[in-house]
């Protein structure tokens, strides 16, 4: 490349990130008219010694086009740049397309706890895609759970499972960021806190209707979760209490724990105090009783 053209390249790159509304529109412009020639310019210039020509490129690149596994090998070097814009620079092009995103965690995460803000607010951004990423890949796991075959279905939702343990522990995060500071904050994290809520309702609803299963581990499992609920399983009380006139020891155990996490049950049904009193002494004791698998 010709000394002359090597500077009208650097010199449109710098204009792509200029403060200048008509020079970005004009380089923007150039670039879009050769796209597979400036895709060549913007992979060498990511190395140039200028970090405002490599802040640049990453905006041209974010505009040309490329495949996602190209784009991937690109935006780790520049998620990784010695310059904090060109790093926040490629956090932002991250943001702008998921899969790219969930490719590129391990760079993006450690830009969580960068010096430049704006590096650390285009991380949460690019990891809040990532997270959409896998949103998607598990709606295609939850369409396995309803495949002709039981061992598919079964890892499936076990999948699902072991995905959804980060929501829960997001959920103490969110509870913290309802005293922040700053109003913007609590409003987003409370909004965050009324979706988990309502999720939660859903789940107790299903749960409770799975305490009604014709077989007895099914309603022994829904028990149990029922009690990570706590008081949200609170509506589940009455099928709860069905299950401490169980034959099977197991499951008269995890509705009685459940109950008494869930509490207020005695306003529901009274009478099934001594039923719970009873089963928690043969818990105490250590003597459980046979029981049928009914």
């Amino acid at each position: 490349m010709r000394s002359g053209d090597a500077e009208q390249l650097i010199s449109t790159l710098r204009a792509v990130v200029s403060a200048d509304s008509d020079a970005r529109a004009a380089a923007r412009s150039v670039i879009q008219k050769n796209r597979k020639g400036w895709k060549v310019h913007c992979v060498r210039a990511l190395k140039h010694d200028d970090a405002v020509v490599r802040h640049g490129a990453v905006v041209a690149i974010g505009e040309l086009r490329f495949e996602n596994d190209e784009l991937v090998t690109l935006i780790r070097a520049a998620l990784q740049d010695p310059q904090d814009f060109v790093r926040a620079e490629a956090c932002w092009l991250c943001a702008s397309r998921e899969e790219v995103a969930a490719n590129c965690l391990a760079e993006i995460s450690p830009l969580t706890a960068d010096d430049y803000w704006p590096a650390r607010q285009g991380a949460v951004e690019a990891l809040a895609s990532a997270l959409s990423w896998n949103a998607r890949i598990a709606d295609r796991i939850s369409a396995l759970t309803r495949d002709p075959s039981w061992n598919v279905r079964c890892s499936a939702a076990d999948s699902l499972g072991r995905s959804c343990s980060t929501i829960n522990a997001s959920t103490k995060v969110l509870l913290d960021a309802c005293r922040d500071a700053q109003a913007e904050v609590r409003l987003a994290a409370i909004r965050s806190l009324g979706d988990v809520v309502r999720g939660q309702e859903k789940i107790a609803a299903e749960l409770t209707q799975a305490l009604a299963d014709e077989n007895f581990m099914v309603r022994e499992e829904a028990a149990r979760a029922l009690q990570a609920l706590s008081s949200g399983a609170l509506p589940a009380v009455p099928q709860l209490i069905e299950q401490l006139s169980s034959s099977v020891d197991s499951l008269r155990t995890a509705a009685t724990s459940a109950l008494k996490v869930i509490g207020k049950w005695r306003k529901v049904d009274p009478d099934a105090e001594e039923a719970v009193a009873d089963i928690s002494a043969d818990d105490d004791e250590g003597s459980p009783r046979a029981g049928k698998t009914t």
